[in-house]
């Protein structure tokens, strides 16, 4: 990453210097050549990983396979990152600002964004269940279920001053079913971190470098800015 940042800092010195933008394509070049292998293998082993828990599971073996998945998708993050930074690059060191070519870098990109929300998708559902199939959020459902339907069998028979009962245990009942939501919630509060691809300003500034090099304007200055209103048509 900061090679990719030290060309990008550097290139605003060296725009006109074709053998700085040669070398430093090359360069750009192998980087996202071995994002793109990465992307693919992280892809393999995160999928590898979706398997069903055993029957009897416990919350520790929830941890550690959520643990193995986070760091999974941050290596498969920052692949991600680099492609699409190494890719934004390209355009700058190669000059090439045919509207096709540049289209074709977006659509890669966002391909890529999309997979790896689904696959995350996918990956979250799994590690919910996991969670709440584990022994001890089976413990809690059992409890919870045992205390609503001993509340509701109570509420059923006359007995005098029964109904503080019947709703203590009813009540009951519905606040262990929060408690069982509210702990698998906590459980894969780490993971949401890494639901971002983080990509999007690689493709917005590719999206500025086709305006206004393939659609019409008007430039206006002043003492301290630049306006620049673009034709749709």
């Amino acid at each position: 990453m900061n090679t990719l940042t030290d060309i990008l800092n550097n290139y605003q010195f060296n725009w006109n210097n074709e053998k700085y933008k040669n070398n430093k394509h090359i360069l750009v070049q192998e980087i996202r050549k071995d994002s793109e292998q990465n992307i693919l293998l992280y892809r393999e082993l995160i999928a590898n990983k979706h398997t069903a828990p055993s029957l009897l599971h416990s919350d520790k073996e929830v941890d550690r396979k959520l643990n193995k998945l986070e760091n999974l998708f941050k290596d498969y993050q920052l692949a991600l990152y680099l492609y699409a930074f190494s890719a934004f690059l390209e355009v700058l060191l190669l000059e090439n600002f045919d509207p096709e070519y540049l289209n074709s870098t977006i659509t890669k990109i966002e391909d890529y964004s999309l997979k790896y929300r689904e696959l995350y998708t996918q990956t979250y559902n799994i590690l919910e269940r996991s969670s709440q199939s584990s022994i001890q959020s089976g413990v809690l459902n059992g409890i919870s279920t045992t205390s609503n339907i001993i509340g509701q069998a109570i509420a059923k028979v006359p007995v005098v001053n029964k109904a503080q009962i019947d709703e203590n245990l009813i009540e009951s009942s519905k606040k262990l079913k929060k408690h069982t939501s509210n702990r698998t919630a906590k459980t894969l509060n780490p993971f949401v971190n890494v639901q971002n691809t983080i990509v999007t300003p690689f493709i917005e500034n590719i999206e500025t470098i086709n305006s206004l090099h393939n659609t019409s304007a008007d430039y206006l200055f002043d003492k301290e800015n630049l306006y620049i209103c673009q034709h749709t048509e």
